[in-house]
Order: structure tokens, then C-alpha cells, then sequence
């Protein structure tokens, strides 16, 4: 066989074959789904975020800011939490503004929440 055709052939079946194998990748792949993490006990979150928590080194303190975003929302507002380490629960420490001493062992995150429903 002529050196020269074949390698068109392979050109021509190299080209067919690999744009249907990268098409169909993409399809194969689940998205993850996401799932919002709710605090523990009286508070549930509200559809906006708030903005990660300040921390301090001296003295060793955490604290939440407002959002507007937030607060517009009926009974909402900006509240740390706080996650010890080794659980997966994270519980309610304070209102926005308000600093309060750092644990070590805990990571904190601000959330937009409000108070549940009865």
C-alpha cells in the first residue's frame, strides 16, 4: 500500500474518531450536587452569604460583619458559628459586630440565618 495514503487514511479516521470521544466525555460527568450546611438548633439559613469572619491575633478574637444583603431579608442576619474539632455540627457563638475570645481547636464561619419557625 502507498506509505502516503495510508497515512491519509489514518489522518481522516484520527480526525473522525477523536472530537466523538472528547464530545462525549463531558456528558458522562455528574456535576456534584451541593448541599448547604444548616447550623445546629435555633437558627436556619437564609438565601444570602455573609462575609467570612474577622479574625484577630491580639487579643485572639472572631467576629462577623453585616451584609446588606442579609439584614434586608425578613428576620435575617449575619451570626457566627462555631465547629470544634472532631464534630460536624456547627453552633450558634454570637450576633454580627460582636467579638468573642477564639478557640484553637474550632474553625468559625459567618452565615446569613434567622430563627426557625415553630
Amino acid at each position: 500500500m502507498n506509505p502516503r495514503l495510508l497515512v491519509g487514511v489514518l489522518v481522516v479516521l484520527y480526525g473522525v474518531t477523536v472530537p466523538q470521544v472528547v464530545a462525549q466525555q463531558p456528558a458522562a460527568w455528574k456535576k456534584p450536587q451541593v448541599v448547604r450546611q444548616q447550623p445546629r438548633g435555633e437558627y436556619e439559613r437564609c438565601d444570602e452569604n455573609c462575609p467570612p469572619p474577622g479574625i484577630s491575633a491580639t487579643p485572639s478574637e472572631v467576629w462577623c460583619a453585616t451584609r446588606p444583603q442579609c439584614t434586608s431579608q425578613n428576620g435575617c442576619g449575619c451570626r457566627l458559628f462555631r465547629r470544634k474539632r472532631g464534630t460536624i455540627d456547627f453552633a450558634y457563638v454570637a450576633e454580627a459586630h460582636v467579638h468573642v475570645p477564639r478557640e484553637p481547636d474550632a474553625a468559625y464561619v459567618c452565615w446569613c440565618t434567622k430563627k426557625k419557625e415553630q
